[in-house]
């Protein structure tokens, strides 16, 4: 079989992703791959018959099609795809869904092709030690003493960062040996500066001096991999995630996880996780991306029972578990050879 493999080059989850595909793509015995990624060099002929195309991405019109066999990748959070959405996954023969809650609104969106469920891959690299900094202050948070609350994602409210900030400052006293890291990524106007006056307002509300420290610059693969490897507890309070990269490398860790119990989380975690209750609500706060509207639904986390879980992880200073990476190359590369 010949197959082409497109997706792109880029420093978001899909980029991440596209290349631990492709890495699994490569481990394939019996099918015969040519890579096509957006943003990197590619030498593949355009004129040769492939027997079936692998995108993985949004489902936007890209007009890249090389097979009249499509197969597609794709992550969402909440009930209800945005309309283009629905209309241009019907372009694809198949889709690879990374959990059911993509499945879900694939099927309730009209799709009535083959749907196979696909864990994403991972490259996690245990030997990390050592998180590199701009700063040279990591030794503050690598302190024994001290538990270690941490976060890993895009400062947007689909990330819960609210409910997050506003738990930690609600859940512990300036006494309490705690510390919470959060690594995020601005993805507004106003950056850097809008986070730090929105985590210094929360303080002085609360009018408690409790640390946090915030980690805004870009990290390697590995700078993650040893965030994950120094801290205790993994906390996100998301209102939906299709994936949830930071949560599932957290997981392969063998962290503590508070998270929200809806998506792709549910589907593959149930070792050393605690589940924040919620309510399905409208989607709101994200006018500035035109593919969430209030007609969709997604978690709303409950604050209440996320400071209990922080109370509970840091009362029992909850421990890390084994080591293991079920979603590694390897693994997910023989589900989809299986598949082909």
């Amino acid at each position: 079989m010949n197959l082409i493999f497109s997706g792109s080059k880029t420093n978001t989850g899909y980029g991440i992703a596209t290349e631990t595909f492709k890495e699994c793509f490569l481990k394939l015995k019996k099918i015969n791959t040519d890579f096509y990624i957006f943003n990197s060099l590619n030498s593949f002929n355009k004129n040769k018959k492939y027997d079936k195309q692998f995108h993985i991405g949004p489902p936007v019109d890209s007009g890249q099609y090389f097979s009249d066999y499509r197969i597609l990748y794709f992550y969402w959070e909440t009930d209800k795809l945005p309309d283009s959405w629905s209309k241009n996954i019907k372009k694809y023969n198949e889709i690879w869904a990374p959990c059911n809650l993509v499945k879900e609104v694939c099927i309730k969106s009209g799709f009535n092709g083959t749907i196979n469920i696909v864990p994403t891959p991972s490259m996690v690299n245990y030997d990390v030690d050592y998180i590199n900094l701009k700063n040279k202050l990591s030794n503050r948070f690598i302190n024994n003493d001290f538990y270690k609350f941490y976060s890993i994602f895009q400062w947007q409210p689909r990330k819960g960062y609210d409910e997050l900030i506003t738990s930690y400052f609600d859940s512990f006293n300036d006494s309490d040996e705690v510390l919470l890291v959060i690594k995020t990524d601005p993805i507004k106007h106003g950056g850097e500066k809008e986070i730090i006056n929105f985590i210094c307002d929360k303080k002085k509300y609360f009018n408690k001096k409790l640390n946090i420290f915030l980690i805004s610059e870009y990290l390697k693969s590995n700078d993650i991999w040893s965030l994950h490897k120094s801290m205790d507890c993994f906390v996100l309070p998301h209102y939906g995630e299709g994936w949830g990269m930071p949560i599932h490398e957290a997981s392969i860790f063998g962290n503590p996880i508070i998270t929200t119990k809806y998506g792709g989380i549910t589907d593959y975690i149930n070792n050393n996780i605690y589940y924040i209750d919620h309510k399905m609500v409208p989607v709101s706060g994200m006018e500035w991306n035109n593919v969430y509207n209030s007609t969709q639904r997604w978690a709303k986390p409950n604050i209440e029972s996320l400071s209990a879980l922080l109370k509970k992880s840091f009362k029992n200073k909850q421990k890390k578990e084994k080591s293991f990476d079920k979603f590694s190359v390897n693994n997910v590369s023989n589900i989809i050879e299986g598949i082909l």
